[in-house]
């Protein structure tokens, strides 16, 4: 009873502390499964390489523990169970003649073999992840720098330029693009009226020694007053005691190349405001991934699953979804190629249906760059992997990209999201629990890669072939 009190198991939902189970549970397999997970069989495996050879040699079975405590994910046998399984290695009758026993406790499957493996604690600072191209929250996070006529570029495309600023520059433009169009035309008007002798005055008399019997801006004697004048014209109110006359052709002229002016300006700056405000990323809705992915078996294969969802409730036009690795590589020429991209392959050719929370599959077979990699394999790699999803808004025909990654300690091995999605018979409609949308529940999964797990089936076939 003290190694099955010793014996630790995962709770339902990740991420958790393990549990502690007061009584084993019996384990009912099929012939095949229970070949399929013998240590026996894993010695017949004809094609293995390198990497396969390693595995089957240390015997090593192990399993990701909570991904909470990410990197301490490899679960170290206890000395007393160990010691136990020594004992039975030594006394095979107690289990019947077989060496090799299996047991389950809760949703969690154990393995013991001849040489099992005993996993010292991981140095935390033992594993490395990457710095992010793509943040959580899903900017980009590059930097560009000695760029030659950098400055040069953002004018030539001012637009763009405004509209990418953040707020408080957007803002200032729009109350400095006033008043600087003010004072411009103030100071023309100012010139205008100096040429003209309205701002010349007899000290002795107070007398105007203008040329002609009237100002070219009546009540325009000053530059304040050639300021309210010139802010009465742009907003078009009405002119009260200061209004142009006929006396100044220049002012006329000036007058009417003023408003066109005041026109384009403000279109101008109105427009910036409305196409930052009606940005796609702030007009579409835009598509929530989960916090986490996770890899499970999907009818027998070994899958990275993604899930996304549609919070605003919109639908989007043309949804695709693209997923990139993002890993260093070596050539065989000795080139180091940082952050090389590799496309995964998606089901449904990655055009999803976001009528409602679903998920983005990735089958990890033998084209896949997963295809040779184990839990622990997930956990000592680095990677980063990003999620790309584009779209156009039905509303104001916008087109759009969201972005997501993930990282290693992000990355689940031997969850899947649980069910969000249920029928409420009184009302008749479907409901959609977003409270539950990142929950994940551990299912019963082997630690082996895609390769491995394909062989070992592989060789349990054949065996179970051989036997009828």
């Amino acid at each position: 009873m003290s190694n099955v009190k010793n014996r630790m198991t995962r709770s339902i939902s990740m991420p958790v502390k393990p549990k502690y189970l007061d009584e084993e549970k019996s384990l009912e397999r099929s012939e095949e499964k229970e070949m399929l997970f013998s240590a026996h069989d894993i010695d017949q495996i004809e094609e293995v390489d390198e990497q396969d050879e390693n595995f089957a040699d240390e015997g090593n079975v192990c399993r990701r523990a909570s991904h909470h405590e990410f990197p301490h994910n490899l679960e170290r046998k206890s000395s007393q169970e160990h010691q136990q399984e020594q004992h039975n290695e030594m006394h095979p009758d107690e289990h019947g003649g077989d060496s090799n026993h299996t047991h389950r406790n809760g949703s969690k499957m154990e393995t013991a073999i001849h040489s099992p493996c005993i996993y010292e604690e991981p140095d935390k600072f033992q594993f490395t992840y990457p710095h992010r191209v793509i943040s959580s929250s899903g900017q980009q996070n590059i930097k560009f720098t000695k760029i030659p006529k950098r400055l040069w570029q953002y004018f030539k495309d001012l637009v763009t330029t405004t509209v990418e600023w953040k707020w408080r520059y957007t803002i200032t433009l729009f109350i400095s693009g006033y008043f600087i169009v003010w004072y411009l035309c103030t100071a023309i008007w100012y010139l205008i009226a100096d040429a003209h002798g309205d701002l010349s005055f007899n000290e002795t008399t107070g007398e105007r020694l203008n040329d002609g019997e009237q100002t070219c801006v009546k009540g325009g004697d000053t530059f304040t007053g050639l300021f309210i004048y010139t802010m009465e014209t742009h907003t078009s109110i009405g002119f009260g005691e200061r209004y142009p006359t006929d006396e100044c052709p220049e002012g006329v002229f000036f007058y009417a190349a003023q408003l066109i002016l005041y026109i384009g300006v403000e279109g101008m700056l109105i427009s910036i405001v409305y196409m930052k405000v009606a940005k796609p990323s702030r007009q579409i809705a835009k598509p929530k991934f989960s916090k986490r992915a996770v890899v499970c078996l999907r009818d027998g294969r070994h899958c990275l699953v993604i899930r996304i969802c549609d919070r605003n409730e919109q639908q989007i036009i043309g949804t695709k979804v693209t997923v990139y690795l993002l890993q260093n590589k070596s050539t065989l020429e000795g080139e180091f190629i940082q952050k090389s991209p590799i496309k995964l392959t998606i089901e449904g050719d990655g055009n999803p249906c976001l009528l409602w929370p679903t998920t983005i599959c990735h089958v990890i077979n033998k084209k896949s760059p997963f295809y040779k990699y184990t839990a622990a394999d997930f956990a000592r790699k680095e990677f980063e992997i990003i999620v790309s999803c584009t779209g156009t808004s039905a509303s104001t025909g916008q087109f759009t990209e969201c972005l997501a990654s993930y990282v290693p300690n992000e990355i689940y091995w031997g969850e899947q999201f649980t069910n969000i999605i249920h029928y409420n018979w009184k009302r008749g409609w479907y409901v959609v629990d977003y409270d539950n949308f990142d929950k994940t529940v551990s299912v019963g999964m082997p630690v082996y890669s895609a390769h491995q797990f394909h062989q070992m089936l592989k060789a349990a076939r054949k065996k179970s072939r051989e036997q009828k």
